[in-house]
């Protein structure tokens, strides 16, 4: 009788830590899976084939260099972003092009890795700031250029910032070396919260109540 109340109990706590998981707002391994930016043209003409080669991104994820160095990013400085399948995971650093892939600025390609996990802090019922340390561009010859030194990115939901909850994403810092030293960066996504996969200990939790639920039905019968 006490190993089955033992069971009912272990039971139980591991349905309060699911329950809890899943229903819980942004947590410390969530992924932003965010919506690939899509190219259009400015001035006129069908994309790619656009006037004067003005394009654009209106809607989706995208980064934008303020190339004339005035202060404002025009929309024709905008780089569309496509996700490389992940997203942007905030629980672990993520390696150049396991976030987005390939894209080309200045006739030489990129991607966006983080030299590790990036944190946060809830401000409000739905907005957090996103610590950018470690945020990072690889790019052509310049190598990893370091992006993460700019003020907390802020991170804007519909709802909670829970599972399955729609998020804005902005970011700005200053470019500190390079070819482009000194001009302004920004980044912007927008998408969906992914599932968060369960913790190891919980998966590892629930086997070891299989194996004792096991146990005590052998010795039972």
């Amino acid at each position: 009788m006490n190993k089955l109340k033992l069971i009912s109990f272990l039971a139980g706590m591991l349905s309060l830590i699911i329950c809890s998981t899943a229903h819980a707002s942004l947590t410390g391994n969530a992924i932003l899976d965010f919506t690939d930016g899509a190219e259009s043209c400015q001035s006129g003409g069908v994309f790619p084939n656009c006037d004067f080669g003005a394009t654009t991104v209106l809607i989706g994820s995208y980064f934008a260099m303020d190339l004339t160095n005035v202060g404002v990013f025009d929309e024709t400085e905008r780089v569309a972003l496509e996700n490389a399948g992940t997203g942007l995971t905030l629980g672990a650093a993520q390696v150049a092009g396991a976030i987005d892939l390939d894209w080309s600025f200045g006739g030489n390609l990129g991607r966006h890795l983080t030299k590790n996990a990036l944190t946060f802090t809830q401000t409000g019922v739905n907005t957090y700031s996103i610590d950018m340390t470690g945020w990072t561009i690889n790019w052509g010859n310049e190598g990893d250029v370091d992006m993460g030194t700019g003020a907390d990115a802020t991170l804007i939901c519909s709802v909670d910032c829970a599972v399955d909850d729609t998020f804005v994403l902005d970011y700005t810092a200053v470019v500190p070396a390079g070819s482009y030293n000194s001009i302004n960066y920004q980044l912007h996504l927008e998408g969906k919260i992914s599932a968060v996969p369960l913790l190891p200990a919980v998966w590892l939790f629930g086997s070891g109540l299989i194996v004792l639920i096991g146990v005590v039905r052998r010795k039972q019968g």
